[in-house]
C-alpha cells in the first residue's frame, strides 16, 4: 500500500519518477535495484530537508520492506514515518493511509499489539475524510482483521474481512484484492477451527477470482498470484499453486 501522493508538484525529489522506476523493478523482481533506490532517495530527502517528500519515501519503504521480509528496515521506516506525519501535521486520508501502512508493517513483523492504536488512528482519519464505500476501506479493514486474527480476536476480524469484499466488490477491478482477502479468511478459518468445507469455499471462490479473463496480466496481477500461491499451497491446492507462480513467472520473465 503507498502513501497518497498529494502535490507532488512542490516536491524537492521527484516523487513520481521515483515511484515509476520503482514499479519498474518490483515488476521484474529486481529488489537489490529496488533497495538502492529508495535507500538514495531517502537521504536525498533528508539531505535537501524534503520532509513531504521523505514520508513519501518511508511509506514505500515500509511496503517494499514488507515484501522482501526486511524487519530492520521496515520498522526503522514506521517509526520515522510517524515522527513526519505528526510534525507535517497531515490528516485526512493521506494520514490515514499512513497510519494504515506503519501499522500493517508493525503487525507483519510481529507486533498486532502495537499495531493496533494505529490501526485506529487510521480508521479515524478516514472516518473523517472518506465516503463509506470508498476502496480505501477495502484495504483498511483487509488489514486491521489480519492484526485482529492475530490477537485471536475472531469474530471481529470475520466482520472486518466481510466489509473488505463488500467494499471491493464495487470497485471495477477488484477481484484481485478480493481473492486475496479470501486468502486470509481461509487461514482465519483454520485458526477459527471451522473445517474444511469453509476453507475449501474460500480457496475456490479465491481461485475464480483470479481465473477472471477480465484481469489485466501485470505485474500487479503477478504479484497477487504470488502473494496466493503458498496459501493454496498450504491447503494442497498444489496445483494451483505451481499454476499462479509459473503466471507470475511468465509476466516477470516478460518485463
Amino acid at each position: 500500500m503507498n502513501f497518497e501522493r498529494e502535490d507532488l508538484s512542490r516536491e524537492r525529489i521527484p516523487i513520481r519518477s521515483v515511484i515509476d522506476k520503482l514499479d519498474a523493478y518490483l515488476n521484474r523482481e529486481d529488489y537489490e535495484s529496488a533497495h538502492r533506490l529508495l535507500e538514495y532517495w531517502r537521504d536525498e530527502a533528508r539531505r535537501t530537508g524534503d520532509l513531504r517528500g521523505e514520508v513519501a519515501i518511508q511509506s514505500e519503504i515500509m511496503g517494499f520492506s514488507r515484501r522482501i521480509g526486511d524487519r530492520k528496515g521496515g520498522l526503522a521506516a514506521v517509526w520515522r514515518g510517524f515522527e513526519l506525519v505528526e510534525e507535517l501535521g497531515l490528516s485526512g486520508s493521506a494520514a490515514g493511509t499512513f497510519y494504515l501502512n506503519g501499522a500493517t508493517t508493525l503487525k507483519a513483523f510481529g507486533a498486532a499489539e502495537e499495531a493496533i492504536p494505529y490501526y485506529e488512528k487510521a480508521q479515524a482519519c478516514y472516518a473523517a475524510s472518506l465516503k463509506e464505500h470508498d476502496p480505501l476501506w477495502g484495504g483498511f479493514y483487509n488489514n486491521y482483521a489480519l492484526a485482529l486474527a492475530d490477537l485471536k480476536r475472531f469474530d471481529e476480524a470475520l466482520d472486518c474481512y466481510q466489509n473488505a469484499i463488500d467494499i471491493m466488490s464495487l470497485k471495477p477491478g477488484g477481484g484481485l484484492e478480493i481473492a486475496v482477502t479470501l486468502m486470509n479468511v481461509a487461514e482465519l478459518f483454520e485458526k477459527m477451527g471451522e473445517g474444511d468445507a469453509l476453507i475449501e469455499q474460500a480457496l475456490q471462490q479465491a481461485l475464480d477470482y483470479l481465473e477472471d479473463p477480465a484481469l489485466e496480466r501485470n505485474g500487479y496481477y503477478a504479484f497477487v498470484c504470488r502473494k496466493c500461491a503458498p496459501t493454496f499451497g498450504y491447503f494442497g491446492w498444489f496445483k494451483a499453486q505451481r499454476e499462479l507462480n509459473e503466471r507470475a513467472d511468465k509476466i516477470y520473465e516478460g518485463a
